[in-house]
């Protein structure tokens, strides 16, 4: 959309490989994390992932990643406990990221008024500023939830409908400030990178 043509979304490629279990990894009762996680087996299948390739949109599967997932998952594991596993199949998708690694969640902020409304940032990063400036009418986001969306989607989820509906926000505002899809404009003016004449 070309409200929210300033927000910093880039795509990372993942892999997710899948192995078949044996009579070692048969025993795994709950998902391990080391570098990268493995699962306990489903129909006889382990996941273990996922490989993070930044700016990437191929989701041809790759053997090279097969094997940096298994050998993520070695340092968890003793030689002893070696699991000895090897990649079965695999899939790859993208994800969506913003450039500071945080989900970007609530109203989508009308960019020419926060540029004009917070100029002062541009000349006094600390400037306190008490005019609210505006935002796109009716228009919200969720996104940039990475490789974490299975956990933060929920909680982010119930923020936003809190927002729309006026109800109490179940977030801290620090935490809410740092999924502000507006910090990347209060950002870009405290740089000095963007102006009241763009």
């Amino acid at each position: 959309l070309p409200q929210t043509s300033f927000l910093p979304l880039q795509p990372v490629r993942g892999q997710l490989t899948t192995a078949a279990q044996n009579s070692a990894s048969s025993k795994l009762r709950r998902v391990v994390v080391a570098g990268k996680y493995i699962c306990p087996a489903d129909a006889g299948f382990h996941s273990i992932g996922a490989s993070y390739k930044n700016l990437s949109t191929d989701t041809s599967t790759r053997a090279e990643e097969d094997l940096e997932n298994l050998q993520g998952i070695s340092g968890a594991f003793s030689q002893q406990e070696d699991l000895g596993l090897t990649a079965h199949d695999a899939r790859a998708a993208v994800r969506c990221n913003a450039a500071d690694y945080f989900p970007v969640v609530g109203a989508v902020p009308d960019y020419q008024d926060f540029i004009e409304v917070f100029a002062e940032l541009k000349r006094n990063a600390d400037a306190s500023i008490e005019v609210p400036a505006r935002h796109q009418p009716g228009l919200y986001v969720n996104t940039a939830h990475g490789s974490y969306g299975l956990a933060s989607c929920p909680l982010a989820a119930e923020y936003l409908s809190s927002l729309i509906n006026d109800e109490n926000l179940p977030l801290t505002n620090p935490v809410a400030d740092s999924l502000n899809p507006a910090r990347f404009i209060i950002r870009e003016l405290k740089k000095q990178n963007v102006g009241a004449d763009e």
